[in-house]
């Protein structure tokens, strides 16, 4: 083999090389770039603020409370309470709910209210899953209920 025809044969394979390098390089570079799907989790949704009437004939009012999956998340969410003023009583349709993967589960509040509990107030809405845990706050604004 001549000096020229082992000078082509080398730069072939150097040529070869270089462009499985690049591919390679590319390959990488572009899996690197993919977007990554969102970790699992799950938001709280509440009510910001209403207003509830004491004593009021037509019952209860009612709320929903949503947990929305995201990522895939479907695990079991335990959701509670805090604190509620004197004269207010909260209850929870259920205490604990699993979204579906990327859906929504609703759970209910009932709040009622006596005359002594007017004013604006404060209830602390938890929700737990895991080593996650989600807090918000519904402002209700208590007051006197008139008879039309």
């Amino acid at each position: 083999m001549s000096k020229s025809a082992k000078n082509n044969l080398s730069t072939l394979w150097v040529a070869r090389i270089i462009f499985i390098v690049i591919i390679a390089v590319g390959a990488v570079w572009y899996y690197i770039s993919l977007p990554k799907p969102p970790a699992a989790d799950f938001s709280l949704l509440v009510p910001t603020a209403f207003d509830l009437e004491t004593a009021d004939p037509g019952g209860p009012t009612v709320k929903e409370i949503r947990i929305e999956s995201k990522g895939g998340f479907s695990s079991l969410v335990t959701l509670s309470l805090g604190a509620l003023p004197s004269g207010v009583t909260a209850t929870l349709s259920s205490a604990s709910v699993t979204p579906p993967p990327n859906g929504v589960a609703t759970v209910t509040i009932s709040f009622s209210a006596s005359v002594a509990a007017t004013g604006t107030h404060n209830i602390e809405v938890r929700a737990v899953s895991g080593d996650k845990t989600y807090t918000k706050t519904i402002q209700i604004r208590i007051v006197n209920f008139v008879p039309p």
